[in-house]
């Protein structure tokens, strides 16, 4: 009974986005090369392999990633309406909370992989680099449709195209895809089979 209470009290004072999603988001960076440095609008927060909680708001925020002897890599992290927001529906108060914490937004992704191109390499690493390259981009805009083909136990289009891109047995493929918690946890998943 009180736990009931008291969640009913922190609700009242809390926008829904706010008290479900909280004012961040982990956010996990990885790349093809490990001691990227990692800024967010500017500012250096982290090397690669990290986890960096990013504040929540309405606009994107802007991504670099700087290594000597590599190129600058630039992306993007998207903001979206978080639906826990939609709860709020009793009273302009709760929105207002949300809109002020940042409650009310989330980011699209929850890993970014980021694709380290050096500034010069040989013939021979070329082709090894750009077919990683196809792999790393597949698996990152696909993730979804793969996550659903291995829950229902389906050989679909994109597990035939992921076995094809990567000559790699289904089964290890859909196993490793399973195991893994985002896109960039699949990706290093995949990779290192």
């Amino acid at each position: 009974m009180n736990k009931t209470i008291l969640f009913c009290v922190c609700l009242m004072l809390t926008g829904c986005g706010t008290l479900f999603g909280g004012m961040s988001q982990d956010i996990q960076f990885d790349s093809n090369v490990s001691g990227v440095d990692i800024y967010l609008d500017g500012q250096k927060v982290c090397q690669t392999p990290c986890s960096y909680p990013v504040s929540k708001g309405s606009s994107s925020v802007t991504i670099m990633a700087k290594k000597n002897g590599y190129e600058d890599q630039l992306d993007h992290l998207k903001s979206t309406f978080n639906p826990w927001t939609f709860l709020n529906i009793s009273n302009a108060y709760f929105y207002t909370t949300d809109f002020v914490s940042g409650g009310m937004w989330k980011y699209n992704r929850e890993g970014i992989y980021i694709n380290m191109v050096p500034k010069s390499y040989a013939m021979v690493d070329k082709k090894t680099f750009d077919q990683k390259s196809k792999i790393r981009h597949f698996i990152l805009h696909t993730y979804p449709e793969l996550l659903k083909e291995t829950a229902q136990n389906q050989t679909g289009n994109y597990l035939i195209a992921l076995q094809n891109l990567t000559n790699k047995d289904i089964v290890q493929l859909k196993e490793q895809i399973k195991l893994s918690t985002n896109e960039v946890d699949c990706l290093n998943r995949i990779l290192s089979l």
